[in-house]
């Protein structure tokens, strides 16, 4: 218990310290805003949030969970607090589950790498709705080793509740569906009516939002999900067969391998020159030297894998020590736990979000999107240790066990140590890194909505009327990040649609009737540099790509904004 507890607190340490320096976006303050709508009964959403790729989340859920910390208090850092300790908590029940499946050994290492791995520290500072996947997924996974393993049919109502629950949050979360599909197939005998009775219910409870929401608009949500714009009058399936699949599934397991390999904890380490030469920095020589111990967690989660792929699956004859791992009654944990993190590789890589025709063109998703076997990853390496500890157990190998404690303990006190100095380097550069270099954090947007509101005297009303952000394209209607900040007005996400070709950015040079002046702004000699990106209405005949990061999106213009003397 000691052990747990020191790994949980390291965690929170990572977690907490600074969790308001993130990456605050325009989708972020959209479903805050209607996060307040609903907590103020003022409008009640009925479906989830728009895709980048066309349609919605499947339901409003995930409004109900941003609005928990919202209530409690309304503002951005409440939110990154909630997500923080929902990390942790995550980690948590990641070693209660990997204790009761694989042991106490595999249970410590899993939440001991779990707590440590930086590109987690750095995605939970992310305000994106798959934060909250992996511990739905754990859910899931609980409730199906449950039926599978100990016959016990109330893990369908755990599974069918946690898989609805991460559609509502993300699409991603689709990737469960044959779970739980081939479960309830394989196990249809032993359920009872009872728990059919409840699964319907969940299901139902789930349903209702987005098909009220389909008959009020039309069913136009269902439409934008089918049907949704490529380019001008042009209407093109983002669903449809990706002709390069098969290239993009190797490419994502290569990838994924050689992140475990080189990269596992380094954040993208491919980008850390690029943004780290962004904010005037080079890469630490330790940073380096991390990279070359990265191999050892690659040949943990290689013999987890290997481990769990001969146990599962009955691939030869193993060795008791492999063999007597746990003392699970069956096969299905390991089945699942290579499951796991195969199947989201597959199915994501046959999703087309690129429109690619013809193979010259990788459809790949970025790796963040596989955040939902984030768990499974974690216990494959604790496995790993496992199995190569019980190794050197029956045979008193005593000093290589020791050896392998300890270089473990080093990767683990790095990757600790990357974490911090991300977490300082994004509060010290007051960006949001590595998601958009150019991006000022949270912290700084909200040192800069300060300003604004205390040294200009801005009211908050005169500043939503006369002072606005807006996107382009149908699925980004009604983000503002800045005027959030500001106003915290729950029907700021109402603003009405603009044309594709306008880019709208803080204020209008045609109003005069701001309460204050950009050019004299700039000029005033008192001023700090907050990092704020403010954007200026203006057209262009080739804009830049669309992405979802909002500040590269459209065209932007830094300008200096002044501190409150209280947070200089």
């Amino acid at each position: 218990m000691l052990l747990l507890f020191a790994i949980l607190a390291i965690a929170a340490w990572l977690r907490i310290r600074d969790c308001d320096v993130g990456y605050f976006s325009f989708h972020a303050a959209r479903d805050l805003y209607r996060s307040q709508c609903l907590l103020n009964l003022r409008d009640i959403p009925l479906w989830g949030s728009e895709i980048q790729y066309g349609g919605r989340t499947f339901g409003p859920f995930v409004y109900v969970i941003y609005a928990i910390p919202l209530a409690i208090k309304c503002t951005t850092y409440s939110v990154a607090l909630f997500i923080a300790l929902y990390n942790l908590f995550t980690i948590f029940m990641t070693y209660i589950f990997t204790r009761r499946c694989l042991g106490a050994k595999a249970a410590l290492f899993a939440s001991a790498f779990y707590a440590c791995f930086p590109l987690e520290i750095s995605q939970i500072r992310f305000y994106w709705n798959p934060v909250f996947l992996p511990l739905t997924a754990l859910l899931f996974f609980w409730g199906i080793s449950l039926l599978a393993m100990k016959d016990k049919e109330w893990g369908v109502v755990l599974s069918v509740f946690s898989f609805f629950l991460g559609f509502n949050i993300h699409f991603s979360a689709f990737v469960l569906l044959p779970f739980l599909i081939l479960a309830i197939f394989l196990k249809r005998a032993r359920i009872s009516p009872k728990v059919w009775l409840a699964s319907a219910a969940i299901f139902v409870i789930f349903i209702i939002p987005p098909v009220i929401g389909s008959i009020k608009t039309d069913l136009q949500n269902v439409k934008d999900v089918v049907e949704s714009p490529r380019a001008g009058k042009e209407k093109h399936s983002h669903y449809r067969f990706n002709p390069n699949a098969s290239i993009v599934f190797s490419h994502h397991l290569r990838f994924t391998y050689r992140e475990r390999e080189e990269r596992m904890g380094l954040v993208y380490l491919g980008f850390v020159r690029e943004y780290l030469e962004s904010v005037g920095r080079a890469v630490p020589r330790w940073i380096r030297l991390l990279e070359k111990i990265g191999w050892l967690q690659f040949i943990l989660w290689m013999l987890g894998f290997g481990a769990a792929l001969l146990r599962g699956f009955n691939f030869g004859k193993l060795d008791d020590a492999l063999a007597r791992i746990h003392d699970a009654p069956n096969r299905w944990v390991y089945r699942f736990l290579v499951l796991w993190q195969f199947i989201p590789w597959l199915l994501l890589s046959f999703f087309n979000l690129q429109q690619a025709d013809t193979p010259s063109k990788h459809a790949a998703i970025a790796m963040r999107y596989f955040i939902i076997a984030y768990p499974a990853t974690f216990i494959t390496m604790g496995l790993g240790v496992a199995a190569i500890m019980d190794y050197f157990q029956k045979r008193r190998a005593f000093i290589p066990a020791a050896l392998l404690c300890a270089l473990i303990a080093i990767l683990l006190v790095g990757q600790a140590a990357f974490g911090k100095y991300h977490i300082d380097l994004m509060r010290d550069s007051g960006k949001a890194l590595p998601y958009n270099g150019f991006c000022p954090n949270q912290r700084e947007m909200q040192k800069a909505a300060n300003a604004l509101i205390y040294d200009f005297k801005m009211n908050a009303e005169d500043f939503y009327t006369k002072v606005f952000s807006m996107g382009v394209y149908t699925w980004t209607r009604g983000e503002a990040t800045l005027d959030w900040n500001i106003t915290q007005n729950a029907d700021a996400w109402k603003n009405p649609r603009l044309p594709a070709n306008r880019y709208i950015l803080l204020y209008e040079d045609k109003d005069k009737d701001l309460p204050f002046k950009p050019e004299q702004i700039i000029k005033s000699k008192k001023l700090y540099d907050v990092n704020l990106a403010l954007i200026q209405i203006s057209e262009d005949a080739s804009p830049p790509p669309l992405d979802n990061a909002p500040l590269i999106n459209f065209w932007i213009k830094h300008m200096p904004l002044l501190i409150p003397p209280w947070q200089r």
